[in-house]
């Protein structure tokens, strides 16, 4: 997808639980979504910030889509990096190519997505620089700075995959984990 879904509903018409209280939001184990700084108005721009439950579902990604194991964004990664969408041709500083083309905080560093903002997205990946909500400390961090995602590969019981890039990166989005309960952006790849 070219977007962060934004979705408040699961495939079966069923409403995702809206949380923007901190404590409930860190100790839930079931699907739930917020917006950045709880303003409705950044769901449309930035799309919606989920738990990994949510996407854990399966009713998250429209038909005929779902949401990538960590072995999928790499195969992305890897695609871009052979194919000349890295800053200087092939190679994995692939970053500005995934990034959107503004909204991101501006870096002098040379390849990286904060600088020169008009060279960003040939992939047309188009990043935005959402932010995540996380639970300790608790609340919303790095808006205009960070973009992350979940992916759908587990690391234990209580973590799971994500990946995350920023606007001083220039390599591809780094990957880690995070408690489930952290909330991130969602992309989906077609089944």
């Amino acid at each position: 997808m070219v977007e962060n879904l934004k979705t408040t509903r699961y495939t079966d018409g069923t409403q995702i639980q809206l949380i923007t209280d901190c404590n409930v939001w860190k100790t839930l184990e079931s699907g739930a979504y917020s917006y950045y700084d709880s303003d409705e108005s950044n769901i449309e721009k930035l799309g919606a910030l989920y738990n990994w439950y949510a996407g854990n579902t399966g009713k998250l990604a429209p038909e005929g889509w779902h949401i990538p194991t960590k072995e999928e964004w790499d195969e992305l990664f890897v695609y871009l990096a052979n194919n000349n969408y890295g800053y200087g041709g092939s190679g994995d500083d692939i970053a500005k190519s995934l990034a959107a083309k503004s909204g991101w905080e501006i870096s002098d560093i040379q390849g990286s997505i904060g600088n020169d903002q008009t060279s960003n997205n040939k992939s047309g990946f188009s990043a935005v620089p959402t932010g995540y909500f996380y639970i300790g400390p608790c609340g919303f961090f790095r808006l205009n700075n960070t973009a992350a995602w979940w992916s759908s590969s587990e690391m234990s019981a209580a973590n799971a995959y994500y990946l995350i890039t920023g606007s001083t990166s220039i390599e591809a989005p780094t990957e880690y984990d995070s408690p489930k309960q952290v909330g991130h952006s969602i992309r989906c790849i077609k089944d």
